[in-house]
């Protein structure tokens, strides 16, 4: 086949595939960001697929009834974040002393809870623990508190930190291997001439290698999130001991139970004159000293917050609003979700939905959420079907026959013959689908077309 036929066939084949496109995982983040002022974690969507090396390839990017659950509940979930009711919340601020106990017996007082203040298996000096290398025993850390509000809280540390000369390097290792030495030589005397070479040549390496040209100690900064740990940040200490600094983050909490932890972070390479050495305490390595850590919030710049006023305007949700007010609001919203002019019709079946939510005695604030939420959770399909929520997208599929079952037929066929379906295949999808529509509709036929079709006999 020529290189012309070739791409006339793909032409006919993408004239004749109807994509029912969808936002992938980065582009639904930007695109709320932009609607609503929140920054929305899309980590608990699947991860798209990859369609000749691209992720937003329509094509690829499938639709199903779980899909459709996770947009209804972050669409809730990102609107209980943006539109706010009441007075702003207290600021709060919790510091957390890490020289205060080594164990989970060591509690301190914090709002309700009595939380873990654990520094770790960490020396003390002065009123410092001293971070020196990376173990599971020497992570500072708080945890088993709850925080009174959902939010954006500032988290400040104060620490100061120690960089070691290579002299420093040099002395430390040569007292190391003279203890090991001398450890040798009771174990194997007659090793004495191998022992010293060793020495020498160790000696040699921490003398000269570049890996002691050390920078400022590092840190890393972890907060815990219904038991998934993420990773704030992995900073610098730059600041010296004697004048520490304090190191700021901003990181979103729930109102569950969280933990805030420090770990040293700083990695030397391990090679063979090192690795027997690198977790003494004795080791010439930069240290971290860590006084104390706090968190701080909610912070919210503004009151109600840029979210609430960007969806709401100045809609008041302490007074019962007008119906123009809640028109108003409904179609701007719709407008720049849609990215279109909208229809007197669609903004009047959105004001239906709160004017339902309103008698069934839910407040302002729950009731105009859940046109809201209709509007961002509105697919269509591509001759214009509107689909709402999952039912209406399983109505909405069982609906569309033809469409259903080419779709299912040609998934199964990618999966079973291991490739991606082409133009050539048009007929096998086709006889796939007719074939089930003739048995009563059962999967069971598809898999039995499908195991007993020459395609797959012959893969």
């Amino acid at each position: 086949m020529s290189n012309r036929q070739m791409k006339r066939a793909e032409l006919i084949r993408r004239n004749q595939n109807i994509v029912i496109r969808r936002l992938n995982r980065d582009e639904y983040r930007l695109t709320i960001r932009e609607l609503t002022g929140i920054d929305f974690d899309i980590s608990g969507f699947p991860l798209d697929p990859l369609a000749e090396g691209f992720d937003n390839n329509g094509s690829a990017l499938s639709m199903s009834p779980m899909q459709m659950e996770l947009y209804v509940d972050a669409a809730r979930k990102i609107l209980d974040r943006a539109i706010v009711s009441g007075d702003q919340p207290k600021s709060i601020r919790y510091r957390f002393q890490p020289e205060v106990g080594n164990g989970d017996d060591s509690r301190v007082r914090y709002g309700e809870y009595n939380a873990i203040v654990h520094g770790g298996q960490n020396p003390v000096e002065g009123d410092f623990k001293v971070l020196h290398h990376v173990s599971w025993d020497r992570v500072c850390n708080a945890r088993d508190f709850a925080l009174p509000e959902e939010g954006v809280y500032k988290i400040r540390i104060r620490a100061g930190g120690k960089v070691p000369s290579r002299e420093d390097v040099v002395r430390t290792a040569r007292a190391a291997l003279e203890h090991r030495f001398e450890e040798q030589m009771r174990d194997n005397p007659n090793g004495e001439k191998y022992h010293r070479e060793a020495v020498t040549q160790t000696m040699a390496h921490f003398k000269t290698d570049r890996i002691y040209n050390y920078g400022p100690p590092r840190l890393k900064l972890i907060h815990d999130i219904n038991g998934q740990p993420i990773v704030i940040s992995e900073f610098d200490v730059d600041a010296p001991r004697e004048q520490p600094g304090v190191y700021e983050f901003q990181a979103r909490f729930n109102a569950n139970k969280t933990s805030i932890s420090i770990e040293y972070a700083y990695s030397i390479p391990s090679v063979l004159e090192n690795f027997w050495f690198q977790s003494h305490d004795s080791f010439a390595r930069p240290v971290a000293y860590l006084d104390w850590f706090e968190i701080k919030g909610p912070i919210n710049e503004a009151w109600p917050p840029k979210s609430h006023q960007k969806i709401l305007g100045d809609l008041d949700l302490s007074k019962e609003p007008d119906s123009a007010q809640v028109r108003k609001v409904v179609a701007l919203f719709l407008r720049r979700a849609f990215r279109r002019p909208v229809t007197d019709e669609e903004i009047q079946a959105k004001l239906q939905q709160y004017n339902d939510a309103k008698k069934s005695g839910k407040s302002v604030r729950e009731a105009i959420q859940i046109p809201l939420v209709a509007i961002l959770c509105s697919p269509k399909f591509p001759d214009g079907t509107a689909i709402v929520g999952v039912s209406g997208l399983q109505n909405a599929i069982l609906k569309k026959e033809a469409l259903f079952l080419n779709c299912l037929s040609k998934k199964m066929l990618t999966y079973a013959l291991g490739r991606e379906m082409g133009l050539v295949d048009t007929d096998l999808i086709e006889q796939a689908s007719r074939y089930v529509q003739k048995h009563d509709y059962r999967l069971s036929t598809l898999v039995e077309f499908i195991v007993c079709s020459d395609a797959f006999q012959n893969r």
